[in-house]
């Protein structure tokens, strides 16, 4: 059947999530594969996050009951409050742990040809250092074996190659947390997994929770931190831990790219390390912690940009205005 109305397209991905959506002229229903989002989700808060247009930036759509009462009660904070110098954590990482081995299996999984391919893929991105995502690295090697696709072709045989996507996140995570803990930087964590690790450095890993914790914990977690790490292998989009750590009143960390260039300045509101040298981050994270009054003063600059252009409702008027000018998504 044709559709008669017109209405914008939207695709979706988190892990081995995919969410297609289309937003027509309307009065506002959502439909969630054929059934109405009160009878689909059951909670009364995406309603009132929906109606009453305030929120917290990012989360996932499972933690909706936790993410309304996120910025009109628990980031409610004072950056003066604790001070940035007086937070007991010094270096904080929210992410659970699994190692590249676990994944590796995965990959092995995957059936034929397709694993064959998964596995070569994912070699290249250890041999050339993680350089490129993970699916650049899979369009140069089908490429070089002169594998004939259309793009859109391409774009349908990423769904088959999801578990390079873990697999890279697992060993830039990794990578990253190791030369802080090898340096002797003490790193807390949460989340699970972080009991198995073997990595280099292992006694300077502080695990606050051997299990996962809700978002509003983790929250609380970055408020009483200095510094919010962050780590990424894409780079067309954002993810909003960035925001989250902003909003929390920490300095976030992150490796860097060329999307940020757009949001943020560098060593002002936010704080880079080049994504293939992250052995530069303990040099990093040092000249932050012994120079806690430019560190603040980053923290408070990060709060301020992302209170005034990084929230939903922020967000929501973009996207209205996308919609009403009829522009193609854009940052």
């Amino acid at each position: 059947m044709y559709e008669t109305n017109p209405y914008f397209y939207g695709t979706g991905r988190r892990k081995e999530s995919v969410a297609r959506v289309r937003v027509y002229a309307g009065t506002g229903k959502i439909t969630i594969n054929d059934r109405d989002i009160d009878d689909y989700f059951g909670l009364e808060t995406l309603k009132v996050i929906h109606s009453r247009g305030f929120g917290h930036v990012g989360g996932s759509m499972d933690l909706a009951d936790l993410m309304a009462v996120l910025y009109g009660e628990v980031m409610k904070y004072d950056p003066k409050n604790p001070r940035w110098e007086d937070r007991e954590i010094d270096v904080f990482f929210p992410g659970s742990y699994t190692s590249r081995e676990a994944v590796w299996e995965k990959l092995k999984k995957i059936d034929g040809i397709m694993g064959s391919i998964a596995q070569k893929v994912a070699a290249r991105l250890i041999q050339n250092g993680h350089i490129r995502t993970w699916d650049e690295e899979l369009r140069c090697y089908l490429e070089e074996i002169q594998f004939e696709m259309s793009e859109d072709e391409f774009q349908t045989l990423l769904r088959a190659f999801y578990p390079l996507d873990e697999f890279q996140r697992v060993c830039i995570r990794e990578r990253m947390l190791e030369e802080l803990l090898k340096a002797g930087r003490r790193v807390s964590v949460v989340g699970r997994g972080w009991n198995t690790y073997q990595g280099g450095g292992s006694e300077n890993l502080d695990i606050l929770s051997e299990e996962g914790v809700d978002i509003t914990e983790v929250i609380r977690y970055m408020q009483n931190s200095r510094i919010v790490l962050h780590n990424i292998n894409f780079e067309t989009g954002m993810h909003e831990r960035i925001f989250t750590a902003m909003l929390a009143g920490a300095v976030c960390v992150t490796s860097k790219y060329q999307l940020l260039k757009k949001f943020f300045e560098d060593g002002k509101e936010i704080v880079t390390y080049p994504a293939d040298a992250p052995e530069q981050l303990p040099v990093v994270i040092d000249e932050l912690l012994s120079n806690p009054g430019r560190a603040a003063k980053i923290a408070a600059a990060g709060r301020k940009k992302a209170l005034q252009k990084h929230t939903w409702k922020r967000r929501g008027e973009q996207i209205a205005k996308w919609m009403d000018d009829g522009l193609n998504f854009t940052y």
